[in-house]
This record gives C-alpha cells, sequence and structure tokens, in this order.
C-alpha cells in the first residue's frame, strides 16, 4: 500500500482541509487501483519493487499520486460515481446518479502527468 488508512485521512485533511473516515480496505483498493493504471512513464526505482512508484531512482512516491490514492480511497468509501443524469431512448428511461463527479475529475488531473498515452483514461 501507498499510504496507511491514518495517512490518507491526515492527507485529506491537511492538504484537502475535510475530514473523512478511512478504512484499509479502501486504501488498499485504492492503491492497487493505481497500479491497474500502468503503463506509467519511466521505470520503477526498483524492479523488485511491488507498488509501481516511486519511479525512475526517486526515493518518495510523488505528492500527487499519495492525493490521487487518499482521494481514491474516500471516492470508494463514500461510494462516489461517476454519474450520468437522464437517458430516454424511446419507451425507455434510464437515470443514474448525478454528474460527473468533482473527485473524478481532480483523480484525472493528480495523476494526468504520470500517464503514458494509451488511450487509457482514468
Amino acid at each position: 500500500m501507498y499510504l496507511t488508512a491514518t495517512e490518507a485521512q491526515e492527507r485529506l485533511q491537511t492538504r484537502y482541509n475535510f475530514e473523512a473516515i478511512l478504512n484499509i480496505g479502501d486504501v488498499m483498493l485504492a492503491s492497487l487501483d493505481l497500479d491497474e493504471l500502468a503503463p506509467f512513464k519511466g521505470e520503477k526505482t526498483d524492479s523488485a519493487q511491488v507498488r509501481e512508484f516511486p519511479r525512475d531512482g526517486e526515493t518518495e512516491t510523488p505528492d500527487a499520486v499519495l492525493d490521487w490514492v487518499a482521494l481514491r480511497a474516500h471516492q470508494m468509501g463514500a461510494d462516489e460515481r461517476e454519474g450520468v443524469t437522464r437517458r430516454r431512448v424511446g419507451e425507455v428511461s434510464i437515470e443514474h446518479a448525478p454528474g460527473f463527479s468533482r473527485t473524478v475529475r481532480h483523480l484525472r488531473v493528480l495523476l494526468d502527468p504520470y500517464l503514458q498515452r494509451t488511450g487509457v483514461r482514468v
């Protein structure tokens, strides 16, 4: 994992000024989600490291990546989803949660500098 639940909560409090109660499972899943978004730019610092970061000889994982993990864990715990408003085709109508969440947009911005361009969207 990139962060413990306590570290993720503290990061959300100090960097984003909101309190969240996170559990270790959501932080673990967020860490796995991050790694599954590979390929990332550069190489792992140590070929034997389990996680994708740090990279390119750095000893620390970038703040933006740690923020991504904390926000993703919060998103998972809050069950926040990308939404669809209302769609209608003939007699069939589908309505989902409103709009695209701010968290989803922010996650994309945080990770964008580290992703290789392969058509994968975060």
